[in-house]
């Protein structure tokens, strides 16, 4: 059983940022504010085949297991990939593309802790 909210507060007008009475029985869902009969500026209904195209180009029909892209900015790194045999959530990039690689730095792993094998003592 809920308690009973007094209807004298439920009929208050709130008050908005900018210091507007605003009753909430007023609000519309922004979805109700679209104009759905007028065609968006910024959508093309061929971009889809357009881009296809560029990349069947682009792959001249090669076959991949995979398109790699960069974690942090989704470019495309690769568009021919192999699976690993063994390890099989791994890719091997066989054309790369948007990467530029460093020679004049060498990286080095970082010394962390180590994991002890399991079945050893404390």
């Amino acid at each position: 059983m809920e308690p009973e909210k007094s209807t004298e507060a439920a009929n208050q007008p709130t008050e908005a940022e900018a210091g507007d009475s605003i009753d909430p029985r007023e609000l519309v869902s922004s979805d109700d504010e679209i104009d759905y009969s007028v065609e968006p500026e910024f959508y093309d209904p061929d971009l889809d085949d357009v881009d296809e195209r560029w990349v069947n180009r682009q792959r001249k029909g090669r076959t991949s297991d995979a398109v790699l892209s960069c974690p942090a900015c989704f470019t495309t790194l690769c568009l021919d990939c192999q699976r690993h045999d063994k390890y099989v959530n791994q890719y091997r990039a066989m054309f790369v593309c948007n990467c530029k690689v460093k020679t004049d730095q060498i990286l080095r792993e970082g010394k962390g802790k180590r994991k002890k094998p399991q079945g050893e003592g404390c």
